[in-house]
């Protein structure tokens, strides 16, 4: 979990861009799931094979990670 940000496309989660995007793809080791903030956008994606999920904001979604 950390304080960077990430953000999708609410139609294509493959054009997710972000702090956080950049830092998953500059990982050489599996993390089980990443969490995003900061930057109050959603995001809910498998970048490298890894979930990356980030809520919006002020309680208004829910990233799950199943």
């Amino acid at each position: 979990m950390g304080h960077v940000g990430a953000g999708c496309a609410r139609n294509d989660l493959n054009s997710c861009t972000g702090e956080l995007i950049d830092l998953v793809n500059a990982v050489t080791e599996r993390i089980d799931a990443w969490v995003g903030g900061h930057s109050h956008r959603g995001a809910a994606a498998m970048v490298n094979g890894m979930p990356v999920v980030q809520a919006y904001q002020k309680g208004s979604a829910l990233g799950i990670i199943d």
